[in-house]
């Protein structure tokens, strides 16, 4: 399956909205995503065409990278499953996070694409 979307890296953590992060959290962000981009195999070069809000192929590494990221962060549990219990989520973060899938990379690249789509991400960059 290809879907094409443009997004920001920083999808993974989902219940700071539009916060600011300092750089101690930038650096943990960062940390984990080199983590995750070499537990799943993903392409780096990806994050480039991401940067520049160019269209890329939705992979199943891709999809794997992301729960990777939101399970590093505390969004996402192991099994799959979201922890909707975050007080400083907006209605529109909840209404993502209860998305679904057969499998946990599927569903966190489905909860990634409604954060994306109704703006909820946060910028932090990509180093």
């Amino acid at each position: 399956m290809k879907t094409y979307i443009a997004f920001i890296f920083t999808m993974c953590i989902v219940s700071a909205n539009s916060r600011s992060f300092n750089d101690q959290e930038k650096a943990k962000i960062l940390a984990d995503k080199q983590t995750c981009i070499k537990s799943t195999g993903v392409d780096p070069g990806v994050f480039k065409l991401i940067d520049n809000y160019e269209p890329f192929a939705i992979t199943p590494e891709l999809q794997c990278f992301w729960k990777c990221m939101l399970e590093s962060s505390g969004v996402m549990n192991p099994d799959g499953t979201l922890n909707l219990n975050d007080p400083n989520d907006t209605d529109e973060t909840r209404e993502c996070k209860k998305l679904t899938a057969d499998k946990p990379c599927e569903t966190a690249s489905k909860v990634m694409e409604c954060l994306y789509h109704n703006r909820l991400l946060p910028i932090i960059g990509s180093n």
